[in-house]
């Protein structure tokens, strides 16, 4: 006979196979238009003309195809010879995702049915604690996702985390933390984590630190049609807008490794300006005015249209851009603290008090 815990341990195991059993066909009965939606099937054919899609595409389309040295012919070629009989979409995406994953391109995606698969990601130490700094402000005060303060020694201090929404809106939010700082003596405008967005926003926050316009940036894009595959040398620029806030005194920008895409244009624009310096890590290195192009229906490959440069005209992909002033920092560090913003106070001490000494006198006449 069974002992009393052998037949609890018997009812237990029974009660789990009869809810496994009661629950397994509800998972398994579908609608069978949506598990064909869900296992879409491709013939050899349809795989070898999205294939040969992308070849011509990353030959012709995508501007850092001769960066990374790799053979594109070569790789697409390969992928089509192991073509045999039907697979998956899923299946063909993921091999897509695999031979675009070669160039470590942030901005080289795929979209499939309106949904981003990324190609490549990059992990980066964060180089800010922008949570411990905000706690030591004063008079704080958010403009949307921009926050404003005052330090404890009487700077302005503004967060801008992206670049990202509507651009009029953001533009102005920028507008009312410089109004918030105007009077400070310096300002600390800190993108460690901005990751991007869109450069027109860019322009219209860095024209509040100029007078005029001014030159920041570079670039070629793809043009096909041309002997080279890309266009001339094309210049950008930004410039103040008359409406805006207008801010002349000295401006340390705090950046990082997490600073890519539009934010490294911004840092660009920041360079330029007249009073700026950039102080902390280097940026990401990562810049591509991204198209997409069609392979088959509904799925897209995502292609940087653009190499972009230094004022100097350097191409900076996956080199990012150096700041002013390098400053060392470890992980730990920000735990509960902040050394890169530390830096920036010494820094912005330093640079007032420099200025203070410039004594400006009068001209001696000869006479």
């Amino acid at each position: 006979m069974l002992s009393r815990t052998s037949v609890l341990v018997l009812f237990i195991i029974f009660q789990t196979l009869t809810l496994y059993a009661a629950d397994a066909p509800a998972q398994a009965i579908q609608p069978k238009d949506k598990l064909v939606q869900k296992v879409e099937v491709l013939t050899s054919k349809r795989q070898i003309q999205a294939w040969q899609k992308l070849s011509i595409l990353l030959q012709t389309k995508y501007a850092y195809r001769d960066q990374h040295n790799i053979d594109w012919q070569y790789l697409c070629d390969m992928m089509m010879s192991d073509v045999e009989g039907v697979t998956t979409r899923k299946q063909m995406i993921s091999d897509m995702r695999w031979l675009l994953a070669q160039a470590r391109d942030l901005h080289l995606s795929i979209i499939n049915h309106d949904q981003r698969i990324s190609t490549s990601t990059s992990f980066v130490e964060d180089n800010s604690n922008i949570s411990w700094i905000i706690d030591t402000l004063s008079d704080v005060r958010k403009h949307k996702n921009i926050v404003s303060g005052i330090t404890i020694e009487g700077y302005g201090y503004i967060y801008v985390p992206s670049l990202s929404g509507n651009i009029k809106q953001q533009v102005n939010a920028f507008y009312q933390a410089v109004e918030h700082v105007k009077d400070t003596p310096g300002v600390f405008l800190d993108l460690r984590v901005n990751g991007g967005g869109d450069e027109l926003m860019a322009r219209g926050m860095a024209g509040c630190f100029i007078k005029g316009k001014l030159p920041y940036a570079k670039n070629i894009s793809v043009d096909p049609s041309s002997k080279s595959g890309f266009t001339p040398v094309f210049t950008r620029w930004f410039k103040h807008d008359v409406s805006g806030p207008y801010y002349d005194k000295p401006v340390v920008v705090l950046m990082g490794q997490r600073c890519m895409s539009s934010c490294e244009a911004l840092l660009l624009m920041m360079r330029a300006a007249p009073n700026a310096t950039l102080l902390g890590d280097r940026s990401r290195g990562s810049s591509g005015n991204p198209r997409r192009y069609e392979l088959m229906n509904g799925l897209f490959v995502v292609l940087p249209s653009w190499q972009a440069m230094t004022l100097d005209g350097e191409c900076f992909e996956g080199v990012g851009i150096e700041p002013d002033v390098y400053v060392a920092s470890r992980p730990e560090e920000f735990r509960n603290y902040d050394p890169v913003y530390e830096a920036a106070v010494v820094h912005m001490m330093n640079r007032l008090e420099s200025e203070e000494d410039v004594v400006v006198t009068d001209a001696v006449s000869d006479e």
